[in-house]
């Protein structure tokens, strides 16, 4: 069987696609996730030949990567939300849409940094609020987190989150006992959460 989400009525067929990229090798672990997440054209390389999986993912990056997944239909205003985002910039309509649909906010009511690197933590945010309006959150256990030795770290408002991805099996640590929640996610990392959130997306 095939499951998909789309916005709107249409013909459709299925296609196998494969996708694999020259810098990918010393990354075992995200190896396999960047080859489906780029198979599914949720996120690209840089090229044809390098994904560059140790580059951070950038808060305009993930807004796209996320609309994009889903997917939603793109904010059909010309009116901006933000200052630092504006009509001709390339995130425009996938930051109106990510904030319209309550999954990202600004780092002000002004401002939305978009090319600041977005945080693991805060990825978290994002990603378990995705589960949520899916209907497949659940009730979390704070002391999951304990077993990380930088849980203190983790900010008050994404301990929820980052212990709900942590339940579901979506976020690890780096290494066995360090979460590093403030460290900026790489594209590697991200291709990894996106893959192991996809299929919930589409459970009944």
């Amino acid at each position: 069987t095939v499951a998909f989400l789309t916005s709107h009525f249409s013909i459709y067929f299925a296609q196998e696609s494969e996708k694999t990229f020259e810098d990918l090798n010393p990354y075992p672990w995200a190896k396999k996730s960047i080859e489906k997440m780029a198979g599914k054209g949720v996120i690209h390389g840089r090229n044809h030949q390098c994904f560059d999986p140790q580059s951070f993912i950038t808060r305009a990056e993930f807004a796209a990567l996320i609309t994009k997944v889903l997917p939603y239909e793109t904010a059909e205003t010309k009116i901006s939300l933000f200052e630092d985002v504006q009509q001709n910039d390339w995130y425009f309509r996938p930051i109106q849409t990510a904030y319209k649909k309550d999954l990202m906010k600004g780092v002000s009511d002004s401002h939305f940094h978009p090319n600041e690197n977005i945080t693991r933590q805060e990825m978290a945010v994002v990603l378990a609020k995705i589960l949520e309006k899916r209907k497949k959150a659940q009730e979390v256990d704070l002391s999951i987190l304990e077993k990380f030795e930088d849980h203190d770290q983790i900010a008050p408002w994404a301990q929820k989150s980052v212990a709900l991805l942590i339940q579901k099996g979506i976020l690890s640590g780096i290494g066995e006992n360090i979460l590093s929640p403030d460290s900026p996610a790489t594209r590697a990392q991200t291709a990894v959460l996106l893959d192991k959130i996809y299929p919930l997306i589409f459970e009944p």
